[in-house]
């Protein structure tokens, strides 16, 4: 860990072997060489992320953006998600077809809004890429916009665009709204 005036650097790495040794039986499969890295820089109101990278064994999860420190909590974040492996990473208990634990799941991300404020919003994406299940490509994604109540619970979500395609015969595809405006109830 290094910190240089409001510049900020954490890289730790552990391998295979030590991290079995850390876990619990039922984590054991989930033991594979890791790295934890971020940098950026901190000031009083933001936190910059110019790199965050977490590594497990194949699997990749990136994040980069800002985010406030204080109220307004406002935020812009962006990452990716590569080589999620199903059958790593699935609960061995999930009462699953098993050739959906054959796979390998992409995702480009990212969020956008405010949050811990009166009228809380968030625009969100999520992409997937690189990604199989059951022997299948598994593409499409999610976006859209959704507003929070003071305890978290959605009061609407708007401008939403659901695409899912498994293989070539499966596909789910919705767009619309759900929930109500100030004035009443609304759904798609």
């Amino acid at each position: 860990m290094k910190v240089d005036g409001q510049q900020f650097l954490v890289d730790l790495s552990q391998r295979a072997e030590q991290m079995r040794t850390l876990l619990p039986a039922d984590l054991k499969k989930l033991a594979a060489d890791a790295q934890v890295k971020l940098a950026g820089t901190l000031d009083p109101r933001w936190l910059k992320l110019n790199e965050g990278r977490v590594a497990l064994g194949e699997t990749l999860l990136t994040a980069s953006g800002q985010a406030a420190v204080g109220a307004p909590w406002d935020l812009n974040l962006r990452g990716t998600a590569r080589r999620l492996d199903l059958a790593q990473w699935l609960p061995a208990t999930l009462p699953v077809d098993p050739a959906w634990r054959e796979g390998m799941l992409g995702a480009d991300w990212s969020v956008e809004g405010r949050l811990m404020s009166p009228g809380q919003k968030a625009t969100v994406g999520l992409d997937l890429v690189e990604s199989r299940v059951a022997g299948q490509p598994l593409t499409g994604g999610l976006h859209g916009k959704a507003e929070l109540d003071a305890q978290w619970q959605p009061v609407s979500l708007k401008d939403i665009d659901l695409k899912l395609a498994h293989g070539t015969a499966n596909r789910i595809q919705a767009k619309g709204h759900w929930g109500r405006p100030r004035t009443g109830w609304m759904s798609a």
